[in-house]
């Protein structure tokens, strides 16, 4: 999974991490942790893209855009949605995103 953040002035995204690739896994679960600050009162903007790696081919699956806000308050800090191609609407299968604070 690779996760951008959306520049306010630009418009453009930013790579903010990349987790690990999970290998021969229908329902992978990422271990590794990507950290973005969290401003108060400002809208930011955040990209999940899912690629299937198998060694030879990388595909795509989906990704999903929301906020850094809608992530911190979901129910338990849970985040739930579709990963769907851009400009469609058809799901091509769930994220679970979960975030914690650091202090």
């Amino acid at each position: 999974m690779i996760v951008y953040l959306k520049d306010k002035d630009s418009q453009n995204w930013s790579l903010i991490g990349k987790t690990e690739v999970v290998r021969n896994n229908l329902n992978p679960d990422f271990s590794t942790p990507v950290e973005c600050d969290y401003y108060f009162e400002r809208e930011q903007f955040v990209k999940f893209t899912v690629n299937d790696s198998d060694g030879s081919s990388n595909d795509f699956i989906g990704q999903v855009e929301t906020t850094v806000g809608k992530l911190i308050g979901a129910s338990a800090q849970t985040f739930l949605s579709d990963l769907t191609l851009p400009g469609h609407k058809q799901s091509r299968g769930k994220i679970i995103i979960r975030t914690d604070s650091l202090n």
